[in-house]
């Protein structure tokens, strides 16, 4: 097929449906394009790749669309293209396939393979039919006589390969060639001629079917609105999703409130606007303005929706406003009481012993201020005290705001009134991390007594299951401790925690803390694996002397290396170690030796792994490269004592190649380790084990793999940490 006949097979569906939620279309959008490319591959029908990124996607929420470009299969030479040329790699063949053919190059291994096929259109409409049925949905319904389920009822389908009808049946709909165009605006049916026309057809019937073209007019409506005011609009990413969805053809209504309103906290106005009426705001020099906009697909009177809309949000803040009143009648401190009603969980009691938990924990960390330890242990006294007013009852996103505003309104000192917001934070992998270190501790005691409680009551996350959000808690807190502005020694938090509990509550110190290790262990590992694809695991605030660049692709085996020689103490020392490891193999002396390097630990690791540790005489060593080893090791451990108690891991990694690298190398060249002189060949496996023990408090060597160190360029970094 040649460039130009490539419209003539492009392929399209579109499942036109009664209004679809908005969180629906994203789902399905985001579902189709895997779900086609699937389903076109088992059925080997050649196609263009298949954009996956739901926003390239075609939907609104009157309907569900996919365009599948066909494959050029030639270019405009006549040369097969990748795409082809993937094609055929992928039929597999028998080895009594294969052929020798001589050409005039010489002798080729060759096969052809024949299979009977048959017309895409006789393919096509199971396919299609079978995609339908496997689109996903929260919630399907049923409705009439019809047994199939979808999002909601169906009432067209549009299946058209270049310029001809696929046929099929779904839902008790027979595909067609005519769409419908906007609700209101062209309430109207067209029949389509050819696939490659549906998106222009469309637009031409008022419907904006490209999602991203979609998002660009609203944005812009938007940004008109907000100027009409004299203001500018709040680009919250959920409502731009949320509305991008709920209509076909963006128009932007202004509404207006009563400014006494704006006396509310802004975060209590904002989530009247975004969760109850999916409006945005306007804000003025940072101000928020008595106006907001919402995204209309109506055409009607602008007053009438206006006036409305107007009456529900004048309602809502009135609601809003009652709340915030009646909780400031009891203040903080009296909610702070009523936590005793509220259950965290049945085995583990109230939150508000969940609350005298963290303080008894605050009470003994090591916080590095007798104030910062005072204010920690009122904040946490005052944390989850939100948790019982009626404002959060209403908005529970909210929880750590309103903790925050009544503290700042009680007088509550700054920082302390920060915590109560903060200690919520992150709550994803993406959210920012709390700004100070007396926010952080208060973040650390939750997240901890949490995990230290579920972990010792036997209730861990298992498969998919997370019902209590554990891995996102343990994430938290390694989040804090390698982003953050604390350092801890966690195996020394978990314990602290442990000791909180009543006596008899969980499950031993021991095993309890055995199994958090090793949930921790595998969450930080996946988690420095995958940051480690963006760049350097040190944050920018960190010592700029110890950043390091990463190649692009993930190093498990250095990072598996660090981590078994971690002694769980810092999280900020683990990375260091972690960056200045490749730092000290990159230096200039270090590239040329590491790969031999790295062969002689693994050596020094593989004959010493069953080997006792027992004293080493210096008499026995009777080969000059044996003396000259143990010269070397000595100088190092000395080397490397300085260094660590520095936490100048640069510099230790740079010991290592500088005093063990040619010595060690020789050492297996010119000695025979398993003499068969008892006491000699004991020596001989004793200093190795001393050297692999040593080394192992560094990194465990054998785990390396040598090309993941050297494969891309790096600065060498030099200095201690700050």
């Amino acid at each position: 097929m040649s460039a130009s006949d490539r419209s003539a097979s492009d392929l399209v569906v579109e499942l036109g449906a009664e209004e679809l939620p908005a969180s629906f279309v994203r789902a399905a959008l985001q579902a189709l394009p895997a779900l086609a490319t699937e389903l076109l591959a088992k059925a080997r029908l050649p196609h263009a790749p298949i954009v996956s990124d739901a926003r390239q996607g075609f939907g609104t929420p009157r309907r569900l669309a996919l365009l599948v470009p066909a494959l050029v299969a030639y270019d405009a030479e006549g040369k097969p293209t990748k795409a082809t040329e993937a094609f055929i790699a992928k039929q597999g063949l028998k080895l009594e396939d294969l052929r020798i053919t001589e050409t005039e190059k010489g002798a080729y291994v060759c096969a052809t393979r024949r299979e009977q096929g048959r017309p895409t259109r006789e393919v096509l409409p199971a396919l299609l039919a079978e995609l339908c049925r496997r689109i996903p949905f929260a919630k399907s319904m049923r409705w009439g006589e019809n047994d199939t389920p979808f999002g909601r009822p169906l009432h067209w389908i549009v299946a058209l390969h270049g310029g001809q009808t696929i046929d099929f049946d779904f839902a008790g709909i027979s595909s067609g060639a005519t769409t419908r165009g906007h609700r209101f605006l062209c309430p109207d049916t067209r029949a389509l001629n050819h696939a490659s026309e549906y998106v222009s057809v469309l637009r031409e019937m008022q419907v904006v079917v490209a999602r991203e073209e979609r998002r660009a007019q609203m944005i812009e409506a938007l940004h008109r609105a907000a100027a009409s005011q004299g203001g500018e609009v709040v680009l919250d990413a959920f409502l731009l999703d949320e509305c991008l969805d709920l209509v076909e053809q963006p128009k932007a209504i202004v509404g207006n409130f009563d400014p006494a309103y704006l006396r509310l906290p802004d975060e209590v106005i904002l989530s009247v606007m975004r969760g109850h009426q999916r409006y945005f705001a306007l804000r003025r020099e940072g101000r928020l303005l008595p106006n907001y906009i919402t995204v209309t697909n109506a055409t009607g009177d602008e007053t009438i929706v206006r006036q409305g809309n107007d009456r529900v949000m004048r309602a809502r803040l009135a609601d809003a406003r009652f709340f915030v009143d009646e909780d400031r009648k009891v203040g903080l401190k009296g909610r702070a009481e009523a936590l005793e009603a509220l259950v965290f969980q049945a085995k583990l009691g109230s939150v508000a012993a969940k609350v005298e938990r963290m303080k008894a924990f605050l009470a003994q960390a090591p916080l590095s201020s007798e104030a910062d330890r005072q204010g920690a242990i009122l904040a946490a006294s005052l944390c989850k005290a939100d948790l019982a007013t009626a404002i959060v009852g209403e908005f529970p996103e909210l929880q750590g705001e309103m903790g925050r505003w009544y503290a700042l309104e009680e007088g509550i000192d700054a920082p302390v009134a920060d915590a109560l917001r903060e200690h919520y934070w992150p709550r994803s992998a993406q959210d920012g991390l709390p700004n100070s270190a007396l926010s952080s501790w208060l973040a650390l005691a939750d997240r901890l007594d949490t995990l230290v409680a579920f972990f010792g009551l036997g209730m861990t996350p298992s498969g998919s299951a997370d019902p209590y959000a554990l891995r996102r808690a343990a994430l938290g807190v390694l989040r804090i401790g390698l982003e953050g502005p604390v350092d801890f020694d966690l195996r020394q938090l978990l314990s602290l925690v442990h000791d909180t509990f009543p006596s008899g509550l969980l499950a031993d110190r021991e095993t309890t803390l055995s199994s958090l290790e090793s949930f921790f262990q595998t969450r930080l590992q996946g988690y420095l694996e995958e940051k480690v694809q963006q760049g350097p695991l040190q944050p920018a605030s960190w010592d700029p002397e110890l950043v390091a660049g990463f190649a692009s692709r993930p190093r498990p085996s250095v990072i598996q290396a660090c981590l078994a020689a971690w002694s769980w103490s810092s999280l900020k020392d683990l990375v260091r170690s972690i960056d200045a490891l490749l730092v000290g193999f990159r230096s200039e002396e270090g590239r040329s030796d590491a790969a031999q390097l790295i062969a002689s630990f693994k050596r020094v690791f593989n004959i010493t792994r069953e080997v006792e540790s027992r004293p080493v005489d210096p008499a026995l060593h009777l080969e000059v490269a044996e003396q000259a080893l143990a010269k070397a090791f000595a100088e190092f451990e000395e080397a490397l004592g300085r260094a660590l108690e520095r936490k100048d891991y640069p510099a230790a990694f740079r010991a290592v190649v500088a005093t063990l690298s040619a010595p060690i190398d020789d050492y297996f060249q010119k000695v025979f380790v398993m003499v068969e002189d008892t006491k000699l060949r004991d020596n001989r496996l004793a200093l190795l084990k001393a050297i692999s023990e040593r080394l192992a408090a560094l990194a465990h060597f054998h785990l390396l793999q040598a090309e993941e160190v050297l494969d891309s360029p790096i600065r060498l970094a030099s200095g201690s940490p700050s």
